[in-house]
């Protein structure tokens, strides 16, 4: 036999061959690809559970204003119910969705057949964390078991106060 197919009894090979070094490079990459996709949906998921709490948080301190008489401050000339509750220090200031954005608020006075309403848009949904507006639209409609209007500036979601 040719001396180049022999192994001698003491002789081990040292270092990565090209296959072993392929497929710890892929083992990699496929860890890599995983903690991205965990990461966005775990971010998209603080974002939706931050909105929530935050729509909940305007539409309690709204109706808390109102019951305790602000109701006129909150539906004259289509103010911002936001910056309203912000200057009577019911809501802090400055007060962002998760996406950066300031939110936006429109309380509307009930008549004798209808009762108060408030609607608040986030107009950023999505940006800049890559969310899927859509889907965050709907995942934040689901979280608060109301209606929700996804449209090209944001989603907007109406409370009956």
């Amino acid at each position: 036999m040719p001396a180049i197919l022999t192994r001698k009894s003491g002789w081990h090979m040292k270092g990565l061959t090209l296959l072993e070094t392929l497929f710890a490079l892929a083992i990699s990459a496929l860890v890599l690809v995983a903690a991205v996709a965990f990461y966005a949906s775990s971010k998209q998921s603080a974002n939706i559970t931050k909105a929530v709490k935050d729509l909940n948080t305007i539409v309690g301190q709204t109706h808390t204003y109102m019951v305790m008489g602000g109701l006129s401050d909150l539906t004259a000339d289509n103010a911002n119910t936001v910056s309203v509750l912000q200057g009577a220090d019911y809501l802090p200031s400055p007060m962002s969705d998760p996406w950066g954005q300031e939110y936006k608020a429109v309380m509307t006075a009930g008549t004798s057949t209808a009762t108060p309403t408030t609607t608040i848009t986030i107009v950023s949904l999505g940006s800049p964390t890559g969310d899927t507006p859509d889907k965050s639209c709907v995942a934040i409609e689901q979280a608060l078991g109301g209606t929700a209007t996804a449209g090209t500036t944001g989603c907007s979601f109406v409370f009956t106060l």
